[in-house]
């Protein structure tokens, strides 16, 4: 099956007499995923989709086979809040999508919508104990200014956040509601489903933890926060 890849890939337009140039090495790795390495025919029909549609079928509008995806892991969360900050590290994971310093407003997300990537299914983010993860994904590597623009993005979410007055003021209701459907009735049901899940599928939920924490500092950093300390929070303290 890999000699097949190899075959089918190099042939049709890999340069193998010196070296693989990192789009040549992409679409063979490509070729490979998608033919399978069990299958004398898979190879073929890989290099048919990945070579070949494009070729038949040149400025087409389907999503690009190719993509790229980049992060930005921050190593804080929710336990490194003080007392008076429950909530702050999520508050401010939100305020990432919400205005930075070279993507006022929403034009980040809507720079990203541009290349083809949506918000939700490849752009999202997430608040935990210790980290702070944020994900930009399925950006297209047959544009080479996609994977600049997710950079640029995730660098000025590091240290470019701005908390306009307004738009804290807008991104505290959001999290309420978020407070809200997870305390919800399809929270509740997704609680009674983790009874039923081997130990390491899922997360503890916070009531275990409580349980078996008491009153320590980890039981008491749920990084949706508290609702006092949300309202309570200004552009100027996060």
């Amino acid at each position: 099956g890999l000699g097949g890849a190899l075959l089918a890939g190099a042939i049709q337009q890999v340069p193998f007499d010196q070296f693989f140039t990192v789009d040549d090495s992409l679409t063979l790795v490509s070729i490979v995923v998608i033919g399978g390495l069990g299958s004398v025919s898979g190879p073929i029909l890989g290099a048919l989709w990945v070579v070949g549609l494009p070729a038949f079928f040149p400025g087409n509008n389907l999503m690009p086979l190719l993509t790229s995806s980049v992060g930005l892991l921050v190593q804080a969360g929710s336990y490194q809040e003080r007392d008076d900050e429950l909530g702050y590290a999520h508050f401010v994971e939100h305020m990432a999508f919400r205005d930075t310093r070279d993507y006022p407003g929403d034009s980040a997300i809507e720079t990203l919508q541009r290349l083809g990537v949506a918000f939700g299914a490849h752009v999202n983010a997430e608040t935990s104990l210790f980290q702070t993860d944020f994900r930009l994904e399925n950006l297209p590597s047959d544009d080479p200014g996609a994977l600049a623009t997710g950079l640029k993005i995730l660098r000025s979410m590091a240290d470019g956040i701005l908390f306009p007055g307004q738009a804290v003021a807008t991104e505290r209701e959001v999290i309420f509601s978020e407070q809200r459907s997870r305390g919800g009735e399809m929270a509740q049901l997704w609680s009674d489903r983790l009874e039923f899940l081997a130990p390491r599928n899922e997360n503890p939920r916070w009531s275990e933890l409580n349980a078996v924490c008491g009153q320590s500092r980890l039981a008491r950093r749920n990084p949706i926060g508290d609702e006092s300390t949300l309202r309570a929070a200004t552009g100027e303290k996060l």
